[in-house]
């Protein structure tokens, strides 16, 4: 399952388009992005899911969800994809969050495939236990922090459990299916090199992305 972020209703019954710089915004790029990987992996006969088209407007959680939707397709893997915008200067490079309660193989196999494959750059922090570009999401009242990776993982990551989420995702709570997710922000488009990256190598992205899933399936690519 793919979800590219943004999309959803904002607070005034309208729709959320996401971050956004000049003439760009999240919600049409990580769309865009969400079908190049989908092609990717499509020729190797996988099936995959995008968790909304670039009209309608989807929530996240909830019963009608993005991720309820996941756990009905029975998908295995849940990658969600980002674009953002940002007033610091510390705010670049590429950052992909997995949880406490999986190893690090899936985001560091996809982070390897990107960063060996194009010009975009890790993120400048680093955490002193995984590879640049690779972070753990932290830990609040022993659940993950990251929604979308928690919320994902059913019973083994704690999903429905979480505060608002007791409510939100309750159905999921007991779920012996969840999904091995990860979260990928492929930088900001405020900075000069990732937003170069982004319109000059956005089909690579896409190629090395999806080359990163396929190597955490065990299946052979080109790239290997």
């Amino acid at each position: 399952m793919l979800d590219p972020s943004a999309l959803n209703h904002n607070d005034f019954g309208g729709s959320n388009y996401g971050h956004f710089y000049m003439d760009m915004y999240e919600s049409d790029e990580t769309y865009e992005m969400a079908t190049l990987i989908r092609d990717e992996l499509e020729k190797y006969g996988l099936r995959v899911y995008l968790t909304r088209d670039n009209i309608s407007p989807v929530d996240t959680f909830g019963d009608k969800g993005r991720i309820s939707s996941a756990y009905e397709t029975g998908a295995k893997y849940y990658v969600h994809l980002r674009l953002e915008s940002s007033g610091s200067s510390m705010d670049r490079g590429l950052t992909i969050l997995y949880p406490n309660f999986t190893s690090n193989r899936f985001a560091t196999n996809v982070a390897k495939a990107i960063l060996d494959g194009t010009s975009l750059q890790a993120s400048p922090y680093e955490d002193g236990f995984n590879i640049p570009g690779v972070y753990q999401t932290s830990l609040e009242s022993g659940y993950d922090y990251n929604d979308i990776v928690r919320e994902t993982g059913g019973m083994m990551t704690g999903a429905g459990v979480n505060g608002i989420f007791a409510d939100l995702q309750k159905q999921h709570t007991n779920s012996k299916k969840g999904m091995y997710a990860i979260d990928i922000l492929y930088g900001y488009m405020t900075d000069p090199d990732d937003y170069n990256v982004w319109i000059n190598e956005k089909e690579l992205l896409a190629q090395k992305t999806a080359e990163g899933i396929l190597i955490q399936l065990g299946i052979a690519t080109g790239g290997e």
